[in-house]
């Protein structure tokens, strides 16, 4: 397969849907993650990027630590369960404009990682529908953390 000639995410993406070459999927991943890097790092301005840090920075401003966790509309579909699958960062620090930043672009990345992309493929969800939102908030120490399925993940029947 050339992937040089391959010019947007939407091509990569069509390609990752239809391929059944496993060779061939990861080096469509890795093009993807390029895609990726370039489009956070290039075409998303560091200017407007900062601004946002700043302002997160501002309205935290009473808070030590952030939580900086995805919301996907991946999430909690009727036959995917995708708990877990995407990635979140804790305890970070709420006057680091370069933390914030980095854990904002982790988090949003987390949408393209291997694991979230064999995910889709394997229940048939064309890639470029998946979208990523990312949520800051204070961070919360809690005793305990877990998740509650209300369905079976993997069988997809609902407990009663």
């Amino acid at each position: 397969m050339e992937n040089s000639r391959i010019t947007s995410m939407s091509e990569v993406f069509a390609r990752i849907d239809c391929t059944k070459d496993p060779q061939a999927l990861e080096s469509l991943h890795s093009l993807l993650a390029e895609h990726i890097h370039i489009k956070l790092e290039q075409d998303l301005s560091r200017k407007v990027m900062e601004e946002y840090a700043e302002k997160i920075k501002k309205d935290f401003s009473s808070i030590k630590l952030l939580a900086v966790r995805s919301s996907s509309n991946m999430e909690d579909l009727s036959r995917i369960s995708g708990a877990g699958l995407f990635y979140s960062q804790l305890n970070v620090p709420s006057k680091s404009v370069k933390e914030i930043c980095g854990a904002i672009k982790a988090v949003w990345k987390s949408l393209y990682s291997r694991r979230a992309v064999q995910s889709r493929r394997k229940y048939g969800v064309k890639q470029e529908v998946a979208a990523m939102a990312v949520l800051v908030q204070e961070m919360v120490l809690a005793e305990y953390s877990f998740i509650i399925h209300t369905s079976n993940p993997v069988l997809f029947f609902v407990f009663l």
